[in-house]
């Protein structure tokens, strides 16, 4: 899906402790468990996002709750229209996809202009 239709509201984001984050990448790493039965068992979204859990957790870099250690302008979140969010993909294209600038510019977070733009 491209263009304005692609900028409707998502509903998929879901958010983890860092708690549950920890136990299902040791569930996982302990030999008993298939990627696809950790993410049943803790209801992740996706095989991906476990594996991304797993790669960080190996590189010794630590499990945070998500949402947590971003920038300011990354976690600000507000309501937005579709108009809304065509005019701030628009903005970011007429200044070389600066989502940084788009983000603060509009009071929104800097991936939610970069998937808007992604998606347009």
């Amino acid at each position: 899906m491209n263009g304005e239709d692609s900028l409707t509201d998502a509903t998929s984001w879901k958010s983890y402790s860092k708690e549950l984050k920890l136990a299902a990448v040791n569930d996982y790493l302990s030999g008993h468990y298939s990627l696809n039965k950790v993410i049943q068992k803790y209801n992740i979204s996706s095989t991906a996002v476990l594996g991304k859990w797993i790669k960080k957790y190996n590189s010794h870099r630590e499990l945070n709750d998500t949402g947590k250690g971003m920038t300011n302008s990354m976690t600000s979140r507000r309501k937005t229209t579709l108009e809304e969010r065509i005019q701030i993909v628009n903005y970011c294209l007429q200044h070389q996809k600066n989502y940084q600038l788009a983000a603060e510019s509009y009071g929104v977070s800097y991936q939610q202009v970069y998937q808007w733009v992604k998606k347009f």
